[in-house]
């Protein structure tokens, strides 16, 4: 859960309920399409309507299917990279 609170951290302010209005949600935003996809609707109809765990939940499920590759810029992994 490390990992996820530096993504969120990140990626959101680690406002887990964040929606801004551009179609991405929550503290790991995500689009209300790929909450559902990885069986998110059995929680809430969107992430931020949910808890953190919740949305770790899914985003380990995410994250199995396609890595870090949702989150390029917010990847655990691209905050150890040294600086140029």
């Amino acid at each position: 859960t490390a990992q996820w609170s530096h993504v969120a951290h990140c990626e959101s302010g680690g406002n887990w309920h964040l929606n801004t209005g551009n179609g991405f949600y929550g503290g790991l935003p995500l689009s209300a399409r790929t909450w559902r996809s990885f069986g998110g609707h059995r929680y809430a109809r969107r992430a931020d309507l949910t808890s953190r765990s919740n949305q770790i939940d899914v985003a380990n499920r995410i994250f199995a299917a396609d890595g870090w590759r949702p989150w390029p810029t917010c990847a655990p992994h691209k905050a150890r990279q040294p600086r140029k």
